[in-house]
């Protein structure tokens, strides 16, 4: 009934492990923690470990080991499962830098790989980027005995493949949506490999990087002009050279918009679709951003929704068009799901859209000066006096005082005051309700058994905040909502796979919690179950709460003889994981040697059972980001 876990040998787990999660164990830290996460250095960078990785590999001189590492990798990538593409592309960076006589094939293969798997600017600029800093690395720690510039014959040939061995037009395409990557750009590595062609279509995008746009404009804007006197070979020439060009036009002035045009142009033009990130020069009119969104892929959208509230786009006082027209392109179920938004990322913009930004700062100042008003705001104006008028002190001093005035307010004079910002009511369902819900459909249900146990001593936990980016605005108990919602609606709606939930409580207590299927889909309402009315709550001192014993479970499960497949425990540090491995062994053998995963996610930062809790079958993630379901996902899934 239930499918076995796959085999995978131990080179194939190392560099697994490498490129989904950036570390050698399985530890997810979110890259925005990784410095404060890790003492070591060398854990800090995932350069360092990748280096160090397949460095162990070819000291141990087994050529058979050593020629699997590049097809091992590419075996990996056709899963197109990996999220960051960086880790992916470092590895075939460094296996293409090795230079000794026993790695000569892996190196001839990585090279070819890499043609194939940087599918668009930005992976170039990667491959580039990381052609310099690991052969500086390699021969820092004593792998190659030459130093170079990373950038030999190969190098060069593998990116002159990238430019030349397409068309023109995909192309300047790839070269448009990704302008940079930490400092790199086109026209550095153009300049650096001497990139030519006779291709005439080629050499129009060459011209616009290496130089400027006045110097394209002043070459082809009338060599591209049809002569009656052309060839039917020339006036196709220039109607390809012509397709670049336009292009290369109509990007260049999304950059540069000074154009009075430029806004009416959008609504016709189709160059949004085009773009992976929000070009800054976006951002300053309401009016092309609100074009553009019709347009720009829907995760785009989405990573880029506080940025738009920044900017206006769904500002009260400018009209609903924005708003309305972000919230229409939601609407289309086939690309929600084409483009792999994880719910996670859903509720995470909806989280940063009502607690932070300019219209909480506006609302919360708000608040404050009525507080600190000296007599009612709702009153009518007779309950006042007619002779005093309200003034500031210096910042330092928030406190007003009542000063008598010589001219006094006539009656008949109106006073009018900006309204207050406030938050779109359709924009906050979209993201909490109807995307969370789509998404969650979106989610696919796994064979295994099993068994999710949680912090739910709602004192403690609603008054805990998550290890989340660098703000404080997501909550422990919301995280836990997420991730148990995450994980049974799929297996439970989908698969009638509904996974047992374990309320942990002081000591070794705990019950099984029963969750509807009519709320396992709404968060708050999962919310609610899980932890009661958590608002209502007194908080306490965090400091006297005691560990939770999640390690319990696996006893009673022995005691039901209910085996599961997989264990997920999510709380804090005060989880006590003592002796995890050993009660992992125990239960393994207790269940005839039957494999067994564990996860446990320390929401609020880092755990004393670290390193006991990433290796041999478990999984430790620190911390929240809007990547842990997919990998909790991968993980159950066994990807590595």
């Amino acid at each position: 009934m239930y499918a076995k876990m796959k085999n995978y040998s131990l080179i194939e787990y190392k560099l697994r492990r490498f490129i989904y999660l950036g570390e050698k164990t399985s530890i997810y830290v979110p890259p925005v923690h990784k410095k404060l996460f890790w003492e070591n250095k060398n854990r800090q960078d995932f350069k360092i470990t990748g280096i160090n990785l397949i460095g162990e590999i070819i000291r141990k001189n087994n050529t058979e080991d050593i020629n699997s590492i590049v097809p091992t990798i590419s075996k990996i990538a056709n899963e197109k499962q990996p999220q960051n593409c960086e880790n992916l592309i470092f590895l075939l960076t460094v296996c293409a830098k090795f230079n000794l006589d026993n790695c000569q094939k892996m190196k001839t293969d990585a090279y070819a790989k890499i043609t194939t798997y940087c599918t668009d600017g930005l992976k170039l600029m990667m491959f580039f980027k990381f052609c310099s800093t690991a052969t500086k690395i390699l021969y820092e720690k004593g792998y190659i005995t030459k130093r170079s510039s990373g950038f030999g014959e190969g190098a060069r040939t593998a990116i002159r493949k990238w430019y030349l061995n397409r068309e023109p037009l995909e192309t300047v395409k790839f070269i448009m949506q990704y302008k940079t990557y930490h400092g790199v750009c086109h026209k550095q590595i153009m300049n650096t490999i001497h990139l030519r062609s006779n291709d005439p279509s080629h050499q129009v995008y060459i011209t616009y990087v290496l130089h400027d746009m006045k110097k394209l404009v002043d070459i082809y804007e009338t060599k591209l002009l049809i002569q009656d006197d052309d060839t039917s070979e020339e006036i196709l020439d220039k109607i390809q050279q012509k397709c670049v060009y336009n292009y290369i036009k109509k990007v260049h002035r999304i950059d540069n918009p000074t154009n009075s045009k430029l806004t009416s142009d959008l609504k016709w033009n189709d160059l949004g679709k085009d773009f992976k990130i929000v070009v800054s020069k976006m951002l300053q009119s309401s009016k092309v951003l609100t074009n553009y969104v019709q347009q720009l892929p829907l995760n785009i959208l989405l990573d880029n929704t506080f940025s738009f509230s920044q900017h206006r786009l769904f500002h009260n006082l400018r009209g609903r068009i924005g708003c309305m027209e972000f919230i229409m392109r939601f609407n289309n179920i086939k690309e929600i799901q084409e483009s792999e938004i994880h719910p996670f990322e859903s509720y995470l913009e909806y989280l940063r859209y009502t607690k932070t930004g300019p219209t909480v700062y506006a609302l919360n100042k708000t608040k404050e000066f009525t507080k600190n008003m000296l007599f009612d705001t709702n009153m009518d104006g007779a309950g006042c006096s007619n002779n005093i008028v309200l003034t500031k002190k210096k910042k330092e001093n928030k406190s007003l005082r009542l000063i008598k005035s010589q001219n006094k307010f006539c009656k008949t004079d109106v006073y009018f005051m900006k309204p207050l910002p406030t938050h779109s009511p359709k924009l906050q369902e979209l993201l909490s309700t109807n995307l969370m819900k789509i998404t969650l459909n979106n989610l696919n249900p796994t064979n295994r058994r099993l068994l999710i146990a949680y912090d739910s001593r709602s004192y403690y936990i609603s008054a805990v905040s998550c290890r989340y980016m660098h703000v404080k605005f997501l909550k422990v108990c919301e995280a836990i909502s997420l991730i148990v919602q995450s994980i049974a609606y799929p297996n439970q709606l989908k698969a009638n796979n509904k996974p047992t939930i374990i309320a942990l409580q002081n000591g070794h207590k705990f019950k099984i919690v029963d969750v509807d299927c009519d709320l396992i889909w709404k968060t708050a309402s999962l919310e609610y179950r899980l932890f009661g009315n958590t608002a209502a709550l007194e908080q306490k001192n965090n400091n006297r709460v005691r560990n939770v014993k999640p390690l319990d479970t696996l006893v009673w499960s022995k005691e039901c003889n209910i085996m599961y497949d997989v264990f997920l425990f999510v709380g804090t540090n005060k989880m006590d994981l003592r002796m995890i491995r050993k009660a992992k062994a125990q239960y393994e053998a207790y269940f005839s040697n039957s494999k067994i995963k564990i996860i446990v996610c320390c929401l609020n930062g880092n755990h004393t059972e670290r390193i006991n809790c990433s290796r041999d079958g478990l999984l430790f993630i620190p911390g929240f980001d809007k990547n842990v379901g997919r990998i909790i996902e991968l993980f159950i899934n066994n990807k590595f």
